[in-house]
């Protein structure tokens, strides 16, 4: 007797906005991208409870759509604390009409791998969605070039240990704690010690700033292409 397969449920890209003409706009624009890559674009409004709406095992990625409003408000930290601590595997994705350095800044700090302005293309849009599906980030270049001023003149030191060269190799990646720490075998509180010992010798307060240092220094460019090459070819 023949039993036909069971159905595969895909993935999902949660879409979180609290306007939801907004949100019905950008579900839209997403759902044949994601029907194309395997995934489901599903609308979620904030407020309701997340694991009530979504299996959390079952989501790679939750755009977040701030519109005008900062990122760094009540409502979204606490929303962005829930989605990180419900899916920690998830990919954190926001979109705001804001491009302030400092909105991208937090937006990195707080575990984000991309952070899209909506006065991007659609086009470049689905790359960049796409390309942090295989690990990499995406942040507008203006808040690199800020960094870039803001720590211009400051003394970098290269007397880092190898434990920490391999930190800052996937800092610089955009790795979140918790991904370090999976990667390298260590505790995210033993990250986090690393993160700031590594920030004191770079003299730079922020997760942005240390990866703009770390790819103004030519030792470390070394150290993160190079050992990452060689990391590649003894998997």
């Amino acid at each position: 007797m023949y039993a036909s397969p069971a159905r595969v449920k895909k993935t999902e890209v949660l879409i979180i906005d609290s306007k939801r003409l907004r949100q019905a706009g950008i579900t839209r624009l997403l759902e044949t991208w994601a029907d194309v890559v395997g995934l489901t674009a599903k609308p979620v409004v904030p407020g309701v409870p997340l694991d009530a709406c979504c299996a959390p095992a079952n989501c790679e990625m939750a755009i977040v759509c701030v519109g005008n409003e900062s990122i760094q408000g009540a409502q979204y930290q606490e929303l962005i604390t829930n989605v990180r601590r419900l899916m920690p595997q998830a990919l954190l994705v926001i979109i705001s009409d804001r491009e302030d350095p400092q909105e991208i800044r937090t937006a990195f700090e707080e575990g984000a791998v991309c952070f899209m302005p909506t006065s991007i293309e659609p086009a470049v849009a689905f790359q960049a969605l796409s390309f942090i599906r295989i690990g990499g980030s995406f942040f507008p270049p203006s808040a690199l070039f800020t960094s870039f001023r803001e720590i211009n003149g400051a003394g970098c030191v290269s007397d880092l240990t190898a434990k920490q060269e391999e930190v800052v190799g996937r800092l610089y990646r955009g790795l979140s704690n918790k991904a370090i720490a999976r990667q390298l075998d260590m505790s995210e509180a033993t990250v986090k010690v690393h993160v700031r010992h590594i920030m004191r010798k770079f003299k730079v307060t922020n997760r942005t700033q240390l990866a703009v240092a770390a790819m103004n220094q030519a030792s470390l460019r070394v150290a993160i292409n190079g050992k990452e090459t060689g990391e590649h070819a003894s998997d």
